[in-house]
Order: C-alpha cells, then structure tokens, then sequence
C-alpha cells in the first residue's frame, strides 16, 4: 500500500516536486490489539510484515506507538509496550479522509 499514491504533488518556482503536507490519523485503542514488550532487533517494518503481510504499513504501527525512533530507522528501542492494532484498514481509510479531501 502505497500511502502518497492519491497525495497531491507540488511544484516550486525552480521545478522542484514535492508531495503535500499529510496527516496521520490519531489510532484508537480496540479491543483485539495485540500487546508486547519490545526487544532488541524489533522494527517496525518488519512487525508490520509479521502481523499485516506487508511492509509498507510500517507507518501504522509508528501511529498506534508514540515510542521515538531515529528518523532515519525502522529500529524500536527495547523495552517499550508496543501496540499492534487489530484493524489497520481502518487507519488506512481515515488517513485517506483526512489527506484527499484537502
């Protein structure tokens, strides 16, 4: 799932492109969420590749999991309870309502 797929993109005087800004929907506890101590070696694309099937939802879980991660990794910190949610199509569907009706 390609998250900018349906994001407008802008151009500058120079040329230069770039998406719109875009938001991330606030991700509601469920009942079903799938709870955890993280460890070491634990990323978020590759929990999202085990409990969705699909790397690309690795912005799901950042989400649901206000844990700081380096902005140039997927590498959670160990020792944090991290949260699976149960429905992330639901995430998906709220993120296109706020990001394509701008």
């Amino acid at each position: 799932m390609d998250r900018f797929e349906n994001i407008k993109r802008k151009k500058t005087n120079t040329g230069k492109r770039y998406y719109r800004e875009t938001f991330i929907p606030p991700v509601p506890e469920q009942e079903g969420d799938v709870y955890f101590i993280t460890e070491r070696g634990d990323r978020l694309d590759l929990l999202a590749y085990e409990f969705y099937k699909d790397v690309s939802l690795w912005w799901v879980l950042a989400a649901a999991n206000p844990i700081p991660t380096r902005r140039d990794s997927y590498v959670v910190e160990p020792g944090h309870q991290f949260r699976i949610p149960v429905d992330p199509q639901a995430v998906i569907q709220e993120y296109y309502k706020l990001n394509n009706n701008r």
